[in-house]
Parts: structure tokens; C-alpha cells; sequence
């Protein structure tokens, strides 16, 4: 308890461009706080970094260069999130919203597999 740990959210798109994309992560504020929040690398232009009391919201999008939209595809960090550790528990999640984690591709969400994060923590 009251240790910190980073989470990082990574993407791999290998096959299609990835215009725009909101990634919402939710958890317990009975367990966990979010201290910080920070843009990764895969996208230009990271406009919403949000932390609210029970989730958090990072959202990119293509970076426009000379007129011209930098479309990111392949692998990529999309934030990293550090969390505070507030109580003892065996398990809490923390764990993407599917209805409002969406990415972005030739206008449709091409969002497949999400892994959630289980973690305990100890006194």
C-alpha cells in the first residue's frame, strides 16, 4: 500500500493505419489513484489526457505534417499511467471500457483484442 506502479498501454495495428483513437481505462478508487498520466509515442498529437476519480482517458491522433496526415501503423505505446496504491486487496482490475475504447481506421472501430490488468496488492 501506498506504493507506485506503471501501467502502459501498447497498440499493434499491422496491418491498417490508425487514424484517431479514445482509449478509456477504468478501475477501483477504492484501491487505486492515478498520480500521473503521459503520452506515448504512436500518435502526433495526444490531445486528452484525463484523469477522473474511477477511470482515465487518453486519446491520439494523426499528426498532420506539411499538409499531410502522418497515419501511424504497427506498434506503439499509446500513454502510460502510474498509479497509487490506497488499500490491500487480493484482486482489482483494471480494465478497458469496450463501449467507449475505440480505434479508428478508414472510418470504422477496427478494435480486436484488449487485455485487462489484474493486481494485488499486499500491506
Amino acid at each position: 500500500m501506498g506504493a507506485t506502479f506503471s501501467a502502459i498501454l501498447n497498440i499493434n495495428s499491422p496491418n491498417q493505419g490508425v487514424e484517431a483513437a479514445d482509449f478509456v481505462v477504468s478501475f477501483d478508487p477504492d484501491y487505486l489513484k492515478v498520480a500521473t498520466i503521459s503520452a506515448g509515442n504512436y500518435f502526433g498529437i495526444y490531445p486528452v489526457k484525463q484523469i477522473e476519480k474511477d477511470r482515465v482517458k487518453i486519446s491520439g491522433i494523426a499528426n498532420l505534417v506539411n499538409d499531410k496526415f502522418i497515419i501511424p501503423i504497427g506498434r506503439g505505446t499509446i500513454g502510460s499511467i502510474v498509479f497509487e496504491t490506497l488499500d490491500a486487496t487480493t484482486s482489482t482490475q483494471i480494465s478497458f471500457d469496450r463501449e467507449k475504447t475505440i480505434v479508428a481506421s478508414g472510418g470504422k472501430n477496427i478494435l480486436d483484442q484488449i487485455t485487462n490488468l489484474e493486481v494485488r496488492i499486499t500491506e
